[in-house]
């Protein structure tokens, strides 16, 4: 069996991998990610390097993190440590003072909505 230690949780609530690639969030609740899951996982996994564009739309970001959220909401659960952290994860603000919603993302701005989709990206990752 291996563990799965996070930082961020308490140890009680520690995660771990048991058979048939469920996890389990101690003591005693399960959740199993099927293999379905685990390939929706991955679509989304190209559908957030996809948002790595030079002009992101807050369209497109918006339609990948709601698809995200009801997935990770109908695989975890909506109270659950993997639902939050993504979407504490996956929080670009788009508003941008003085600039009109069309105008291009500065290179501080840009680099801070790479931050964000590489960190989502991470987090489906060792979801799946």
């Amino acid at each position: 069996m291996e563990i799965y230690y996070s930082t961020v949780l308490p140890a009680r609530l520690r995660l771990r991998r048991v058979d048939g690639g469920s996890v389990s969030r101690s003591p005693g609740v399960e959740v199993s990610v099927t293999p379905e899951d685990k390939s929706k996982m991955q679509s989304f996994l190209s559908d957030l390097e996809a948002l790595k564009a030079k002009n992101p739309e807050e369209k497109k970001y918006k339609d990948c993190k709601e698809k995200v959220e009801k997935k990770l909401e109908e695989v975890f659960g909506k109270n659950s440590d993997q639902f939050n952290r993504f979407q504490r994860a996956f929080k670009y603000n788009f508003s941008r003072s003085g600039k009109p919603p069309d105008a291009p993302l500065s290179n501080d701005e840009q680099q801070a909505y790479f931050r964000c989709i590489d960190e989502a990206k991470r987090l489906l990752t060792r979801f799946n």
